[in-house]
């Protein structure tokens, strides 16, 4: 890094070592910016974590990503990652529901569903009518603030909503679609109503349309991807939380940021920590505005990686996991499970394999709370009824994550305009969570490319 006097701003800060705050760092920086990133804990990534013990390896948060957006592709290639993308095993393509307590294999398609165990006759012939559906003018664009739930009865039914949607629901938000927004949480979904007036025939316009990426990992881990940008970025301050900022009193220097070991001086910043964090951060400068952010929802999840003799499970384990319904008689408490030494080679040692179980959510946060200990038994013992294991793991992890996954719920669109007026009253200043903009790997991604634009444009203005 160029050296500096202590009282000299640098370009830019930015706040976050997750995967959005070093994409906007790493973008910032090939541009040819002075940047420093700071970050609280002792490691990049934010959710993304890979664990190692006993030969197993397990991803504590995101498992794999999407490549289907074009800024995934080319941030890989500009760190030297793509020749290091690892795509799943061909049996990860089947996926379980447990259901009348049994594992049913989802249906991959429209016409796969009408063959499926899993839905009735009657629910059969609503999906046939779904094309017919009128719709309802409105009710999908960002101003709406349809439920999910109310979005699936409406075009699908109820039975298509429990028996499918609320585990998808459970597996990508760990939320609950009654309350989450159609247009916020599920935004793509929304837009085949929007733009072709029926997820059928959306569905069918796609898969004959534009590329459709592929879900990928590295042979490492997840972990590959924040470790490879933060050597791209340069040196990150770990273990340095910004406590404050404030408006520096020379307009020219932008902003100062608090430290524990000092301010710092910035022309620019990128705030890109959870909205909690955000919130507390900015109290000061926003005159108190910033606290709304604190009132956004997060569903608490815990996550226990299990590893077993391969000849302990009677399951042949053959896709790439099984998500659990919501509801009264499901039986089970875990969320869902992702058989990752199915999906992957080089998840288990030879002979064994590595389970990935997700638990907690918007619908049962109580069970977060417990020791890591009780949760790793609930998981255990319940992945053990489902999976026909009968010996006790070989290895155990476990990680809470208290505020783990920001909820887009109704009234979301409060929040994103909250957001915009700090950014209009704070120039030179931009906030990037993922309870912003989207909680997966690609929109953390974009997150971070639009907040370097942003950051671009301020300095070129």
């Amino acid at each position: 890094m160029m050296s500096r006097s202590p009282r000299r701003p640098l370009d830019a800060l930015v706040i976050g070592a997750g995967i959005t705050g070093l994409t906007a760092a790493y973008r910032l920086r090939r541009r040819g910016f002075e940047v420093m990133v700071l970050e609280a804990s002792e490691r990049g990534g934010g959710v993304i974590e890979t664990v190692r013990t006993d030969g197993f390896q397990w991803d504590l948060g995101p498992n794999t990503v999407l490549d289907g957006e074009p800024e995934v592709r080319a941030l890989l290639a500009d760190v030297g990652l793509t020749d290091r993308v690892l795509s799943p095993e061909p049996a990860a393509r089947r996926r379980y529901l447990w259901l009348d307590s049994r594992l049913v294999a989802v249906p991959s398609g429209p016409l796969s569903a009408l063959r499926s165990p899993l839905l009735s006759l009657k629910a059969k012939l609503r999906l046939v009518r779904e094309p017919f559906v009128p719709r309802l003018e409105g009710s999908s664009g960002l101003e709406s603030d349809e439920s999910v739930a109310s979005f699936v009865r409406r075009r699908l039914g109820s039975e298509v909503l429990t028996r499918i949607v609320e585990p998808m629901v459970s597996g990508i938000h760990a939320g609950d679609p009654e309350r989450l927004s159609l247009a916020w949480a599920f935004p793509k979904l929304a837009a085949l109503e929007r733009e072709h007036g029926s997820l059928v025939r959306g569905a069918f316009a796609r898969r004959t349309g534009a590329r459709r990426g592929g879900l990928f990992s590295f042979p490492e881990g997840m972990s590959e991807l924040p470790l490879a940008l933060a050597q791209a970025v340069g040196p990150v301050r770990w273990g340095t939380p910004a406590l404050a900022l404030a408006r520096s009193g020379n307009c020219d220097e932008g902003y100062s940021i608090a430290t524990p070991s000092g301010e710092i001086h910035a022309r620019s910043v990128i705030v890109a920590t959870d909205a909690q964090t955000a919130a507390t951060l900015l109290d000061s400068a926003t005159a108190g505005e910033s606290q709304a952010l604190a009132e956004i929802p997060h569903a608490p999840v815990a996550v226990v990686g299990l590893g077993f003799r391969r000849s302990a499970v009677a399951h042949p384990l053959d896709g790439f996991g099984f998500l659990v319904p919501r509801g009264p008689g499901r039986g089970l408490r875990i969320l869902g499970c992702i058989f990752g030494s199915t999906i992957f080679e080089g998840r288990a040692p030879k002979d064994a394999v590595a389970l990935t179980i997700f638990l907690g959510g918007r619908t049962d946060p109580e069970l977060v709370a417990k020791s890591e200990r009780d949760i790793a038994d609930v998981a255990e013992r319940e992945v053990a009824s489902v999976l026909g294991i009968n010996e006790p793991a070989l290895a155990r992890v476990v990680r809470k994550w208290e505020r783990g996954i920001p909820q887009f719920e109704r009234g979301h669109a409060r929040f994103v305009a909250a957001a915009e007026r700090i950014e209009s009253n704070l120039p030179g200043l931009a906030l990037a969570g993922n309870w912003r903009w989207g909680v997966s790997v690609p929109n953390a991604i974009q997150a971070g490319e639009r907040a370097a634009a942003r950051m671009g444009a301020h300095a070129a203005a």
